[in-house]
């Protein structure tokens, strides 16, 4: 999926500027993200220390922040929390698909992203963790 064909490159991208904690998180960053790691050019474990990093509950700003609702908090929280969640880079095209949706389509996608995550199968995937960093603490035999 080609994100700067989806959606217009202005609804993406990470900056430093004037905002609270210094990031202003915009979508294309986020899908430039998913996409290496997807490509096997991110290893898991980088792009989970970035989303930490990046990542601040209620200091960090989103661009496309709809009245309650944001694309880009919902996968960057996912991220913040990529072990625990045992994704996997083959999860990525789900994250670009709703990080591609309009901003005015939040509820609809929302729901499809989630349904799409939960169609995962954790317990084995859990199993094909099991020793594997960064899952390994939540994957014990």
């Amino acid at each position: 999926m080609d994100p700067q064909t989806a959606r217009a490159p202005e609804l993406y991208v990470v900056r430093q500027g004037n905002h609270m904690n210094g990031k202003l998180v915009t979508r294309l960053d986020l899908v430039r993200k998913l996409e290496a790691w997807h490509q096997g050019e991110l290893a898991s474990v980088e792009l989970w220390h970035w989303a930490e990093d990046i990542y601040m509950p209620g200091s960090t700003e989103f661009e496309d922040w709809e009245e309650d609702y944001s694309a880009s908090n919902e996968v960057l929280a996912h991220l913040d929390n990529l072990p625990m969640n045992l994704m996997l880079p083959e999860d990525a095209p789900i994250h670009i698909k709703f990080l591609c949706t309009p901003p005015s389509d939040f509820d609809t996608a929302f729901q499809a992203w989630q349904k799409a995550l939960d169609a995962t199968d954790f317990e084995k995937r859990r199993n094909e963790l099991i020793g594997r960093e960064p899952y390994a603490l939540f994957c014990k035999s």
